[in-house]
């Protein structure tokens, strides 16, 4: 199975793409009403085909309510991988990430969180391939406030706050900043 296919039998139909111009030529993919109805996801496409010293590939997962600024999104995700190539550098579940900017003009996290692809059945999260797996970690947008807390008292913290909260919002750029 190829990571579009991968992406389709676990996402649905893509919607439409959003091509970066970039040298790594990783491009944007999006899929309307996933994980449900108001969301929408975001998936890189391309980031897999550049090894990042790590035994598996990757391409990064982003969910949003479906009335943000889709453009913004997917440069973000491009701005990402881009990254993650030049750094030649994996990101790995429970790492904070920190960007020069906003996730959006809109909202003021500026942060995110690596996490394994809850949202989606547990079969979605690897795609083994003939030649590199590929994994497919979900960025969870974050206030700088709370990339801190999560740094300096662990991830395993963090997750457990939002299983003891019952949070289900973490999709909203625009939700309250959590305090643990």
């Amino acid at each position: 199975m190829t990571v579009p296919e991968h992406l389709e039998y676990y996402l649905g139909r893509i919607t439409h793409g959003i091509k970066s111009g970039n040298n790594n030529k990783v491009n944007t993919v999006i899929f309307r009403n996933t994980p449900e109805n108001k969301l929408t996801t975001y998936a890189t496409l391309g980031l897999s085909k550049h090894c990042v010293n790590y035994k598996s590939r990757f391409e990064l997962i982003f969910v949003s309510s479906s009335n943000e600024e889709e453009l913004n999104l997917a440069n973000m995700l491009i701005w990402l991988a881009d990254f993650i190539i030049e750094q030649h550098r994996p990101i790995l579940c429970g790492e904070v990430i920190y960007l020069p900017e906003t996730i959006s003009p809109e909202s003021a996290m500026d942060a995110l969180y690596v996490s394994c692809p809850f949202y989606f059945p547990d079969d979605f999260q690897v795609l083994e391939a003939e030649d590199n797996d590929v994994v497919f970690p979900l960025l969870i947008p974050v206030y700088k406030s709370e990339a801190k807390n999560i740094s300096q008292n662990g991830w395993s913290k963090f997750e457990q706050f939002l299983v003891d909260n019952d949070i289900d919002n973490l999709w909203d750029l625009q939700r309250k900043s959590f305090e643990w």
